[in-house]
């Protein structure tokens, strides 16, 4: 017996109306009335693998800068590679690597490489610049420093201050060798004598 179906097309077992065969006329009437996901589809709640295509993941590396290439970091801070190197085998900066193998920087890494090369210049070395650790992703010149940095930096300087008396010292005792060879010398006696420079007691004073 032919039944008629809900568009005005006979409906024959197995088949759908307007003469389109499928095998699945109950199926298709169960899920009308139960909804889509049912059978064939993702359950309700869940998107289909359409949508998660369709957008991309979200997270906080979507809008981060790309990484920089440690060609291009020490370009923008003014140094070299290998210092970067330095840097990162010192535990001073980090880095990720490529699927090439290439050293990544984040962007924000130029400013503590700056900072790093403002301490190494004014004597410090590079362990020295490790107790600076918590203020080089900023102005480290504006931030207050602890007890621990004063200490190295009292250290550092007493060590520079010695190496600057023993230099002094051994440019006197050149001059004066120099002095006495001159003197050796009639012909050379007419000429000018470069006297002693002040002593390294005199030019260097400790710090208070």
């Amino acid at each position: 017996m032919e039944s008629h179906g809900e568009d005005g097309g006979k409906e024959r077992p197995g088949g759908r109306g307007n003469g389109q065969a499928g095998p699945r006329g109950s199926e298709d009437r169960a899920e009308a009335r139960t909804g889509p996901g049912t059978r064939g589809g993702p359950p309700r709640g869940e998107p289909s693998r359409g949508a998660d295509r369709a957008e991309p993941p979200r997270g906080k590396d979507r809008a981060e800068p790309p990484r920089m290439r440690i060609g291009e970091l020490a370009e923008a801070t003014g140094t070299t590679p290998r210092a970067l190197r330095h840097y990162e085998q010192a535990g001073l900066i980090v880095s990720e690597r490529a699927a090439n193998g290439y050293r990544l920087y984040a962007p924000r890494t130029a400013v503590r490489v700056r900072n790093i090369r403002l301490l190494l210049d004014t004597g410090l070395t590079l362990d020295d610049v490790r107790v600076f650790l918590s203020c080089l992703d900023g102005d480290v010149t504006a931030a207050p420093a602890s007890d621990r940095a004063l200490e190295v930096a009292a250290e550092r300087l007493a060590v520079m201050d010695a190496r600057i008396a023993a230099q002094l010292a051994v440019r006197d005792r050149l001059a004066a060798a120099l002095r006495r060879a001159r003197r050796s010398r009639p012909d050379l006696r007419a000429r000018q004598d470069p006297g002693p420079r002040q002593t390294a007691e005199a030019r260097v004073r400790p710090v208070a």
